[in-house]
């Protein structure tokens, strides 16, 4: 059942059709976008941004989906959602500029390799980005990164991994399942 309301943009009542609370629950974290639950009733609140993360529950690992127009924003979200899962705040001061070039492979590959180079930076040189740029020509990433020192980490991320790793037209563009070795 489907109904507009003066508050919200639009209200999908499942309790009528016998879809219980937590898989009404597991859809709106399929769906990525700001989404409330309240008296068997699942509100849509807004509509899913162009690019973005989430984080999805994993049994052992830590699980991220990620979603964006094109292969050089999913990889930007991708590095956004990264740091946002291990917590990092990054220390008040001037900012470091780095240039980060990568040999193209196919996008699952390029994808773990950006990761695991930015995963290496962080843990060698405790620095991490919050802004990112990239290009990607037919024979190479490039990325300019601009971050600071690290201040703190609330989880360590040991690796980026290649399980169940796909990327794949998504709803507005691409769309990739990273999981992490935690």
């Amino acid at each position: 059942m489907v109904s507009l309301s003066r508050n919200y943009r639009v209200v999908l009542d499942f309790s009528q059709v016998g879809v219980s609370q937590g898989n009404c629950l597991a859809l709106a974290q399929l769906w990525c976008c700001g989404v409330w639950f309240a008296d068997g009733i699942l509100l849509a609140m807004n509509e899913r941004a162009k690019t973005g993360f989430h984080e999805l529950d994993h049994t052992a690992d830590v699980e991220l989906l990620v979603w964006g127009p094109d292969l050089p924003l999913l990889l930007e979200q991708s590095a956004l959602g990264m740091y946002s899962l291990a917590g990092i705040q990054l220390k008040p001061g001037p900012a470091q500029t780095r240039i980060l070039e990568l040999p193209v492979a196919d996008p699952e590959s390029l994808l773990v390799n950006f990761l695991s180079e930015l995963l290496f930076l962080l843990e060698m040189e405790e620095v991490g980005f919050n802004h990112i740029k990239i290009s990607i020509d037919a024979s190479k990433l490039h990325a300019e990164l601009k971050g600071k020192t690290l201040e703190s980490q609330a989880k360590q991320i040991k690796a980026v991994t290649y399980h169940n790793l796909e990327v794949h037209p998504g709803l507005d563009g691409l769309e990739a399942r990273i999981v992490f070795d935690v």
